[in-house]
């Protein structure tokens, strides 16, 4: 069994966060469509919160096949999905994600240690490990939207 800590950050934590305090270039754009599939409830209320603060329109699921869902519904620009979730994990949710909408952008989201395990599954997509700071998902999330203007599927 592994367990991952992650500080719970409540609303008045993130407010704390200003966006005067992050470079201007990790401000998101109001324009890009976030979808994170995250199984832990409070992994990804932090996630969908800092992103909201970033900038960015998010929307969330709570699993692989809801993720699936939410993607074909919103056509968002980036999608951040949980690496082990139980049923349809990270990396099906990914392969689906590339076949129906192949112009998206994808950050894996795991604290898993065997990164050799996640690389032979998930291949070039961004990798964001856990636990995290807002400055390390900004920076992450401007990383994968660049290299998939750059590298489109």
């Amino acid at each position: 069994m592994v367990e991952i800590w992650l500080p719970l950050a409540g609303p008045a934590q993130l407010a704390a966060v200003e966006q005067e305090d992050l470079p201007v270039s990790d401000v998101g754009n109001s324009a890009i469509r976030i979808s994170v599939v995250e199984g832990d409830k409070e992994v990804r209320e932090y996630m969908v919160e800092s992103l909201g603060l970033l900038g960015y329109r998010v929307n969330q699921a709570a699993d692989g096949p809801a993720g699936r869902r939410e993607i074909e519904r919103d056509c968002p620009d980036l999608l951040i999905v949980d690496f082990l979730m139980p049923g349809v994990n990270g990396a099906e949710v990914v392969a689906s994600a590339i076949r129906s909408a192949p112009h998206l952008s994808i950050i894996v989201a795991t604290g898993y240690a065997d990164m050799q395990a996640i690389d032979n599954v998930i291949g070039n997509e961004t990798i964001l490990r856990k636990p995290f700071q807002i400055n390390e998902l900004a920076r992450t999330v401007r990383t994968a939207l660049a290299q998939r203007t750059l590298n489109p599927h």
